[in-house]
């Protein structure tokens, strides 16, 4: 073979081996994240203190709120990191939706046409929207099926799928009850209720951080 020849013969070679290399790389399946360790089939103690201790997750949906003389419909981001926590309404609310954020004991509250408060402001306002007071840090551990660590609750537990541990079925906390539907994995459909408040939530997406 000519030395010409030689060089056209390594430069076939050398595409064919970029497109082959560019080729597996966008044949190779995404990364996926960690998913959680949500003890499915630990007994009911062991799954509780699982998911109080989870940190980091988000979830979203559709809340639909009813109350003395009020009521509407949204839709909702919560978003959990750590000791952080934001939940993200919009919908016919207001000017068109809110976002709540809570860290330890502070609150925050914006609506979406730029008003903002904080503290026992932030409280009222959300109070006045949502019909209740709503313990925006207990929300954080409802909406993963657990109560809250660290205030009196009870517990109601379901009664259990076949081959699978017992479940909570309700409970009560902080003056509100929350009841969940039958789940396997985390809940899908939360009741909450208080006084004449009802607070529906529907869990279209999970998403471990």
């Amino acid at each position: 073979m000519t030395r010409a020849g030689s060089r056209r013969l390594a430069a076939v070679l050398s595409a064919t081996l970029a497109c082959v290399l560019v080729s597996a790389c966008r044949t190779l399946p995404p990364a996926t994240a960690p998913v959680a360790d949500l003890g499915l089939t630990a007994p009911w103690p062991q799954r509780r203190a699982l998911l109080q201790q989870l940190q980091t997750y988000e979830c979203a949906g559709r809340v639909a709120v009813s109350a003395p003389g009020q009521g509407f419909n949204a839709q909702f981001v919560w978003r959990q990191t750590a000791d952080s926590a934001q939940l993200n309404l919009r919908g016919p609310l207001g000017a068109g939706g809110l976002i709540v954020t809570a860290s330890g004991a502070q609150l925050a509250l914006r609506s979406i046409d730029g008003r903002q408060f904080d503290g026992d402001a932030a409280r009222a306002e959300l109070e006045r929207a949502i019909g209740a007071p709503l313990p925006v840090t207990a929300l954080g551990r409802w909406l993963l099926g657990v109560p809250q660590p660290g205030n009196a609750a009870t517990e109601l537990l379901a009664l259990p799928v076949t081959g699978q541990p017992a479940q909570l079925g309700a409970l009560e906390q902080q003056g509100w009850r929350v009841d969940y539907q039958p789940h396997s994995g985390v809940p899908r459909l939360i009741t909450l209720t208080t006084g004449g408040t009802r607070v529906r939530l529907v869990v279209d997406r999970w998403e471990w951080m």
